[in-house]
């Protein structure tokens, strides 16, 4: 199993074995080794505003701030990537209940997008550039579409 480590030091509620499961899905479905390590923090929305200022130099908190470490890619298709640490993901449960709810989405679901979103950028994606919103975007969506069979086919046993 990946090494994943994940803390939440807010009052919200997080359903920390889907967001674990979810994480795991998504760095293997890019290729990643097991033995990978992540780091994903639930921190409250002044403190998500603060590393938004530091880091991005905007002056608003965010859902998600993605923080890669040892630049690994995924793997070619039947390669397997290098081992490491992936990154530390960042996330402000209050900004992204309201986002969800502006949305009509589920919270649940929403995180499972962004957990996907920051594995993403995590392996050097990103969506400033047309052509890179599109295929981090597209690889996303067929990521969260994967996980929601695996989901059902866990369900039906």
């Amino acid at each position: 199993m990946q090494s994943i480590q994940l803390s939440n030091e807010t009052e919200v509620h997080i359903n920390e074995p889907r967001v674990l499961q979810t994480a795991i899905f998504a760095m293997g479905y890019m290729g990643l080794e097991i033995e990978t390590e992540l780091s994903i923090s639930f921190i409250d929305i002044d403190q998500m505003r603060q590393l938004n200022l530091d880091y991005m130099q905007e002056d608003a908190p965010t859902d998600v701030l993605a923080f890669p470490m040892d630049e690994l890619k995924p793997a070619a298709p039947g390669q397997r990537a290098e081992v490491g640490i992936l990154g530390d993901l960042v996330f402000s449960p209050h900004y992204i209940k309201n986002q969800a709810e502006s949305q009509n989405a589920e919270f649940e679901d929403e995180l499972d997008l962004l957990v996907v979103h920051g594995v993403l950028h995590c392996l050097g994606f990103d969506h400033q550039e047309e052509t890179e919103h599109k295929e981090m975007f597209d690889l996303q969506a067929e990521i969260l579409e994967a996980l929601a069979e695996y989901r059902l086919g866990e369900s039906v046993e």
